[in-house]
């Protein structure tokens, strides 16, 4: 039994850190490279400089071709993921093929290493440290608990924010269909002529921006902007530009500190979008006005006062009143500042709290007389979890530590949520080990309070490092 001490794409998509992105001019790639094919006669020696541009550019085109490459291995290679488990978990074979995947997408070159991997001769051990210690150089981690497809993928391909909106797309239907849509209130979708292009649903982004926020015409000219093109479940037929520059803390790739987000739609209109809780550019701009100077800035301190009075614990422990409590006095700042764009508010310990971001971004309440009871609650929830994922009640009961909230966000259909969760020692109990197998996974079971009727099930896994706000969503 579990212990019951008591959507959002644009949010996600707006935190999600980025690394610079090296322009990538298609018609200059195509000059270097005839001229480097010799089907251009230069005229003068190449400078210094131009000749540095040229290596440059060429290494760009052959990480581009790396990460091309690599696309059309990531479906197999997360098929295995789904068979085998984590990566640390693999047989040798597995491994192998991994490896084999990597060199074909150019991003192992075949060397004495990879030699010795795939040397029948060489035993197994070594064939796991050899397979092992390449895929960490190629991702910079420095243990295989933390090697996942998923991670491959970023160490290739960058963050999404360097990647083209076609990459982007193809991005979201590869975890649509391994780990479903929650958080997703978009599709991204390809260009096909009928709405501006990506270059001037940029353009007229940047001039709304400047506008609301009176900021310097130039203001925005060092800042990499990102577009995605998507339509809604609401609005299929209608595309939608979202148009974000996002400000980084100096000397930091990852530290974001504000962000400036425009809804372009087909029509080249500046627009508010309730379909992806996104509000117009004015109201933005008048939510971060409205902020400065006032207690924003205190927030994150408000925050730590309620942990204080919660014995210092979660906030997914926290007795169903004082969530509510929380949910009146500080979400709503919460929404604000996010809304706003200036994130910076919300910096707790150095880096942006997505975690009070992820919790805030729902409204909780206390159930009242015509709402089925927390263990009425909790026995549909359980019982959805063996029936729906084939699992015994023994192993159901080693989810002994269970978050447990009240979600009036839609305050005619309230919500009970229940995220199954082992605590560590029970987690010692699971055959395959706490991040493996049946121990990786954890079950999200919403249901209609008023009803009984269970509106949402979902599994998905554990995240060891503590994900981004797309899986923080899920915990609350």
């Amino acid at each position: 039994m579990c212990d019951r001490a008591p959507e959002n794409n644009a949010i996600r998509r707006a935190m999600d850190a980025c690394l610079p992105r090296l322009e990538n001019e298609a018609d200059f790639e195509r000059m270097v490279l005839k001229q480097v094919r010799g089907e251009i006669q230069v005229k003068k020696k190449l400078s210094v400089g131009f000749v540095l541009v040229i290596v440059l550019v060429l290494a760009t085109v052959t990480a581009l071709a790396a990460a091309l490459l690599w696309e059309q291995q990531v479906i197999p290679m997360k098929e295995i993921e789904q068979i085998e488990g984590d990566y640390m978990d693999w047989p040798i074979g597995r491994k192998e093929v991994l490896i084999q995947a990597l060199i074909d997408s150019d991003n192992i070159a075949e060397n004495s290493d990879t030699a010795r991997l795939f040397d029948d001769a060489t035993a197994e051990e070594e064939k796991h440290t050899i397979a092992d210690q390449l895929v960490l150089t190629l991702t910079g981690q420095t243990d295989t608990k933390e090697i996942t497809v998923d991670i491959i993928t970023y160490a290739i391909m960058g963050s999404e924010d360097t990647w083209t909106p076609e990459q982007r797309v193809w991005w979201q239907e590869v975890t649509r269909q391994f780990y479903g849509t929650q958080g997703s209130s978009d599709t991204f979708v390809t260009p096909n002529g009928t709405e501006p292009t990506e270059a001037e649903a940029i353009a007229i982004a940047k001039e709304a921006i400047l506008s609301a926020y009176e900021l310097p015409p130039d203001a925005l000219d060092e800042i990499m902007p990102v577009a995605d093109l998507y339509v809604t479940e609401q609005r299929p037929e209608y595309r939608r530009w979202n148009v974000q520059f996002k400000i980084f803390r100096e000397g930091s790739d990852n530290y974001l500190e504000q962000v400036y987000t425009a809804i372009v739609d087909e029509n080249g209109e500046v627009i508010a979008d309730p379909d992806i809780s996104m509000p117009s550019v004015a109201e933005m701009a008048a939510n971060r006005k409205a902020l400065q100077g006032t207690a924003g800035s205190s927030v994150i301190d408000t925050y730590m006062q309620y942990v204080k009075q919660a014995g210092n614990v979660s906030f997914q422990f926290w007795p169903l009143e004082l969530k509510a409590e929380y949910s009146q006095d500080v979400a709503p700042q919460v929404r604000a500042i996010v809304q706003s764009g200036d994130l910076s508010s919300l910096n707790n310990g150095g880096v942006t709290d997505l975690d009070v971001i992820a919790f805030s971004s729902y409204t909780y309440g206390i159930p009242q007389a015509n709402d089925i009871t927390l263990d009425d609650a909790f026995d549909i929830a359980q019982q959805t979890v063996m029936e729906n994922y084939q699992i015994d009640s023994e192993t159901v009961a080693l989810y002994d530590s269970c978050y447990v909230y009240f979600d009036i966000t839609n305050s005619n259909a309230p919500l009970w949520k229940i995220v199954f969760w082992p605590s560590y020692t029970s987690a010692e109990k699971f055959p395959d080990g706490f991040a493996s197998g049946q121990g990786n996974l954890r079950y999200k079971i919403e249901i209609n309070s008023r009803t009984g009727e269970v509106t949402k099930a979902e599994a998905f896994a554990f995240q060891a490092l503590g994900g981004d706000l797309e899986y923080k969503l899920k915990l609350y």
